[in-house]
């Protein structure tokens, strides 16, 4: 989504000036969880032509009454404007829609985690699509790839068939609902790297990044990258900490094809979101802006647990900022206003701080 005028380039010495130091350091002053006037303005108009767009577009359709619900649409920039507006992170189609109300879940079953994933320290996820039914069961039930982890496939689809709701309503009558989504995630606590022939040269490089010798353990990450993808983790860690940028972001994006939508495991899965993070940041202190911007795509891969939130919402920081750069305005708002949300149900300060000021800056480049 673009906006008229250069309003990135208006941003990029203020917030070149104070996003850089910002993963290492975050001392900024905080403001109010409101959006600025003209800030607000901009999205709100953005809402509205939108949403006139929508119906015109149902209307075109040519759908009427409760087969509007199966409309294609587009929705993804109505749902972020709404999203930004009403600081959630959850919006459904039936909002946009004259008499539905939307399904609700009333049951969700325990998982299950599969025996070989969990022996093996494998975590991930797999999404399911399914179609409610005027009951609130479930029914149609498929799995999404190529994300879904294979080992989590078939206890998802257990699970998914298991699912109770209240079903979609017309004018208070129930309705089937079809092309539900439903992420189920599979996390542990512990994350035992396990590398087997190549422990050693892992440890060997832990031990030369831990005591600042970059320059060694890159070297070393160099010579075992046909041993193991983690390597080029270490090594996008190690010419990142030299300030090696656009070496780090390769090294990283290396990594990241090395796996792909392949089936990732452990260390390669968990470390999936450190090496986004990596590339991310790598690349806008590179300034690589419009290379930056692939990273909107990754962040669907990832899956949030408790040693991955914080990489996810830092990737997402950089991902919106970048936005804001390429004059991709309401997009940029969008991300982080996320990343605004979530800090704030965390009590986050330091990064609630970043995100105010670099809203801030946006604010008064609208002026």
């Amino acid at each position: 989504m673009q906006t008229k005028g250069p309003i990135g380039m208006k941003l990029t010495n203020r917030l070149l000036y104070s996003l850089l130091p910002l993963i290492l350091i975050c001392n900024f002053i905080g403001a109010d969880d409101s959006l600025g006037p003209n800030t607000k303005k901009l999205v709100e108009n953005s809402f509205d032509q939108e949403l006139k767009k929508f119906k015109e577009c149902i209307s075109v359709e040519g759908l009427i009454g409760k087969d509007q619900i199966n409309t294609e649409c587009p929705l993804q920039d109505l749902k972020r404007f709404y999203e930004i507006l009403n600081q959630t992170q959850d919006s459904d189609l039936t909002l946009f829609l004259e008499g539905f109300t939307a399904p609700a879940k009333l049951k969700t079953p325990i998982l299950n985690y599969p025996k070989k994933a969990q022996q093996s320290g494998i975590t991930g996820f797999a999404i399911v699509s399914f179609d409610i039914d005027e009951d609130g069961r479930t029914n149609n039930h498929k799995i999404i790839p190529p994300l879904s982890h294979s080992l989590f496939r078939n206890e998802s689809l257990t699970a998914a068939k298991k699912l109770r709701y209240k079903p979609l309503t017309f004018e208070g009558k129930p309705v089937v609902y079809s092309n539900m989504v439903h992420k189920f995630t599979f996390g542990l606590e512990g994350k035992n790297i396990e590398l087997d022939k190549a422990r050693k040269s892992f440890n060997q490089i832990s031990r030369l990044l831990k005591v600042k010798k970059y320059s060694e353990a890159e070297k070393l990450a160099l010579k075992k990258l046909d041993k193991d993808p983690f390597f080029y983790y270490q090594l996008a860690l190690a010419q990142y900490m030299q300030k090696k940028y656009e070496e780090a972001a390769s090294s990283a994006l290396d990594f990241l094809n090395q796996e792909g939508t392949k089936e990732l495991k452990l260390p390669e899965y968990y470390f999936f979101s450190q090496v986004v993070l990596i590339y991310a940041e790598s690349l806008f202190k590179a300034s690589k802006f419009d290379e930056l911007l692939e990273v909107e795509n990754m962040i669907s891969a990832m899956h949030s647990e408790k040693g991955t939130k914080n990489n996810i919402l830092m990737t997402k920081l950089y991902l919106g900022t970048a936005l804001i750069y390429q004059d991709k305005i309401l997009d940029g708002i969008y991300y982080l206003r996320n990343v605004k949300n979530q800090a704030a149900k965390d009590k986050n300060e330091n990064l609630l701080s970043i995100i105010n000021s670099i809203l801030g800056n946006l604010e008064n480049a609208l002026s």
